[in-house]
């Protein structure tokens, strides 16, 4: 049983890495795969629809439509998310959160 499994997981690995060596001949196309396919996926979550992510064709559009955003931008959608919400800035539940040094600055200069 443990060789099957040695053998199951590098047949794995291999498909991965086969995957990846294939996506580094072309960078722009895989990049613009993985784009199309984080928009295709989140396109229906608040941020996604505000942003009207299901339109979005390059990234050069994803640019002009959705700006960089800072934290405090971004705080009342972390806000509903950590109340439980879901579909708001990603399709997939965050797994995890945390204080960070960049984001306790209302914490500090509420003192």
């Amino acid at each position: 049983m443990g060789r099957l499994l040695g053998q199951a997981l590098s047949a794995q690995q291999w498909l991965h890495h086969r995957a990846f060596e294939a996506a580094t001949c072309h960078p722009e196309e895989a990049q613009a795969r993985v784009l199309r396919a984080l928009l295709r996926d989140n396109a229906d979550t608040i941020f996604g629809r505000e942003h009207r992510f299901a339109t979005i064709g390059s990234a050069a559009e994803y640019a002009r439509r959705v700006p960089i955003h800072d934290y405090e931008t971004l705080r009342p959608y972390v806000g509903r998310v950590t109340a439980g919400q879901t579909g708001v800035l990603t399709a997939e539940a965050p797994f995890m959160f945390t204080t960070t040094s960049g984001t306790t600055a209302s914490q500090s200069s509420s003192r």
